[in-house]
């Protein structure tokens, strides 16, 4: 495969992870019905959820924004814009960003899993299709860009 083919192939991946951050991220259950579901976005800037709390009324709760959540949104964004280089620096930057993102997104998995947990017995929750997409496109651009760096050639642009 041609090395400036496989690098665009990089550039989607770190676009797909961007993406990713507006589709839906975590499901929380509680008691077997569904209370919650946050997006990647949300998981960034916070957001207030209302809930019913019985007679009629309505209670609001704020959820403070992730700093791992950031991370990994900026690991992605420097990615992305790393991917367009055209040395072997790109390449490495590349890397580093991608283990940098993909151990920001397992940290953020286990810090809301230790949250929910305190928060309550009873809570289920799961990853949905925005922290599944991450992790795998995360762990196919660090595959390529190893792959880009073993097969690099120095007279070569990329």
């Amino acid at each position: 495969m041609e090395q400036k083919k496989v690098k665009k192939f990089s550039h989607s991946l770190f676009g797909i992870i961007l993406i990713c951050f507006l589709l839906p991220f975590i499901s929380v259950s509680c008691n077997g019905q569904k209370c919650l579901t946050l997006s990647g976005r949300q998981l960034i800037t916070g957001t207030t959820i209302k809930y019913p709390s019985g007679f009629g009324y309505t209670q609001e709760q704020k959820i403070d924004g992730e700093p791992l959540a950031l991370i990994v949104f900026l690991c992605a964004t420097g990615g992305l814009l790393l991917s367009f280089a055209k040395h072997k620096s790109g390449i490495i930057g590349t890397t580093i960003s991608g283990v940098a993102g993909l151990i920001a997104l397992l940290s953020l998995k286990g810090k809301l899993n230790n949250d929910i947990a305190r928060e309550g017995m009873g809570s289920y929750f799961e990853y949905l299709i925005g922290y599944q997409l991450m992790l795998l496109c995360f762990l196919l651009a660090i595959g390529l860009s190893i792959y880009l760096i073993i097969n690099y050639k120095g007279n070569e642009k990329l």
